[in-house]
């Protein structure tokens, strides 16, 4: 399946990877670049 949302073509691979199975590649990809936050309890969470 092909991502029609993503314009950038890193994001899309990383969408990929999720829909793959490969979530620990496609969660380094997000933490990286800062899109992943560490929280102290579920209270935290969005």
């Amino acid at each position: 399946m092909e991502s029609r949302r993503q314009a950038d073509a890193e994001k899309r691979d990383a969408l990929e990877r999720l829909r793959d199975g490969d979530v620990d590649r496609a969660a380094e990809w997000y933490a990286i670049r800062g899109r992943v936050r560490p929280i102290a309890d579920s209270n935290g969470a969005l």
